[in-house]
């Protein structure tokens, strides 16, 4: 998944295995995935890869997107997970755009202190589309095990 927003910072979450590539354990520890976030802005460029989002978190983050896109869910509550160190949190919607932060924390933050990284994009209706897409492609590559 790629965000770039209109300063053009850009952050992109991708799979790149399972944190436990032999693991029996079909239901919990086998679907550990261990993500790569890379950051580009005009100031620096960072990258860490952390086993910090299971298989089916990039379903949820899919689906987030989706009810986003179609205004299903007028609550449309933050979407954080089990390791705090990714999360997406609904700023507004207005003039068609959706805003939302991404926030990261410990070990995916640039900063490496405790404040959070907080970047702010708009996306509109088709974006959240493409959004949605791009988080089921990333689970087709690493799906759940069970």
């Amino acid at each position: 998944m790629i965000f770039i927003n209109d300063k053009n910072e850009m952050i992109r979450i991708e799979s790149v295995g399972y944190e436990f590539p032999d693991s029996n354990d079909k239901s919990y520890d086998s679907n550990w995935l261990n993500i790569k976030v890379s950051i580009e802005t005009e100031k620096f460029s960072f990258q860490v890869t952390h086993p910090c989002l299971l298989t089916y978190d990039l379903k949820t983050i899919s689906q987030w997107f989706s009810k986003i896109e179609i205004k299903e869910n007028t609550q449309f509550s933050d979407l954080s997970f089990i390791e705090p160190n990714i999360e997406f949190l609904f700023i507004s919607y207005l003039d068609n755009k959706f805003e939302f932060q991404i926030k990261l924390s410990f070990e995916c933050n640039p900063n490496n202190n405790d404040e959070e990284f907080l970047v702010i994009y708009k996306k509109n209706h088709n974006e959240c589309k493409l959004i949605a897409s791009m988080c089921l492609e990333e689970y087709g590559k690493f799906p759940e095990r069970k």
